[in-house]
């Protein structure tokens, strides 16, 4: 399965006057310009994907749906799982409950993540490395990271997280730096 991994593009600063409930920061213009490009990109270079969640929070969800409109990718599905939670940060639990999420859907060819920071780094450097701090990631916003996860085939349980962690490839990173480059 190959799991693409997408942080949230360019969003307003925290600011709770403007915005109380940090879950409805909008994105910035030249965060969804740059994202626009990025998603004809990731278009190119995946032209399918067979599911798409994302973050509710506004941000993360505007990026979904860029995506859905300049990649033709299926429309997207609210996951709670890939919300950032302050309070609980980057627990052993969560990386263990998203690692089984990932295990569910080893069947599927390729999914999209659209999520936040610090969750995404820690999650593809606990599928690359089997620790969410193996290895340093740095995920600019609007940026995509692709992994190839090889579960364990003999699981026993669908859901076993440990059929995952520490078994991806990473197959490419794209930046919007990098598109700006390409043009």
């Amino acid at each position: 399965m190959d799991l693409i991994l997408i942080r949230h593009a360019k969003a307003f600063e925290r600011d709770a006057r403007q915005w109380p409930d940090d879950a409805r920061r909008p994105l910035t213009e030249e965060g969804v310009r740059d994202f626009r490009r990025l998603a004809k990109q990731l278009g190119r270079i995946v032209p399918s994907v067979e599911l798409v969640e994302s973050s509710s929070f506004d941000r993360a969800w505007a990026t979904a749906e860029l995506l859905r409109r300049r990649t033709g990718w299926p429309k997207p599905m609210r996951a709670e799982r890939l919300e950032p939670d302050e309070s609980e940060g980057l627990s052993s639990e969560r990386m263990q409950a998203l690692a089984r999420s990932i295990a569910a859907m080893r069947r599927l060819r390729t999914v999209a993540w659209v999520g936040h920071e610090p969750m995404l780094s820690a999650l593809a450097s606990l599928l690359l490395t089997g620790s969410p701090r193996g290895m340093r990631i740095e995920f600019a916003k609007g940026a995509a990271l692709a992994l190839r996860i090889d579960p364990i085939s003999t699981a026993t349980e669908i859901s076993d997280a440990s059929s995952v962690i520490g078994r991806a490839e990473l197959l490419w990173m794209l930046t919007p730096r990098i598109v700006r480059r390409m043009r």
